[in-house]
């Protein structure tokens, strides 16, 4: 179908009607396909999560554990709470009351600076979109 395109809108020479860009599917979108798509999502989010963390053997580990100066996995944890908690701004998160039973937590802002983001972190955010661009 031949479309000419006119200011913000399409016109149809055959029919003379004017389609006009909502920025939404063409197609009916229901509540089941939006489901679908975020549990599809959610599992390639889960995959990349995996591939990111890929097996190691226990000499790889070893080496990684006297190279961090700790002898296992646990001991490395609390190492880097610790540090996390030392990098972190001083302060507590604020706690509000906000309306009816909602208790609305205002963190410290300080502490986002300080805040790694690798791409499985931003991809999240797309999981719980609910807009059409």
């Amino acid at each position: 179908m031949l479309q000419i395109e006119c200011c913000s809108k399409f016109i149809d020479p055959c029919h003379n009607k004017a389609l006009f860009r909502t920025g939404q599917p063409n197609f009916p979108v229901r509540p089941t396909n939006v489901a679908s798509l975020r549990r599809r999502l959610l599992i390639e989010h889960n995959v990349m999560l995996q591939i990111a963390k890929p097996y190691l053997s226990k000499e790889v580990c070893t080496n990684y554990f006297a190279s961090e100066g700790v002898s296992n996995l646990d001991e490395l944890k609390e190492k880097n709470e610790q540090l996390a908690e030392l990098r972190k701004m001083p302060g507590k998160p604020k706690i509000t009351q906000g309306a009816q039973r909602i208790v609305m937590k205002n963190a410290n802002v300080g502490n986002n600076l300080h805040q790694h983001a690798t791409i499985e972190d931003s991809l999240k955010a797309l999981l719980v979109r609910n807009r059409w661009d």
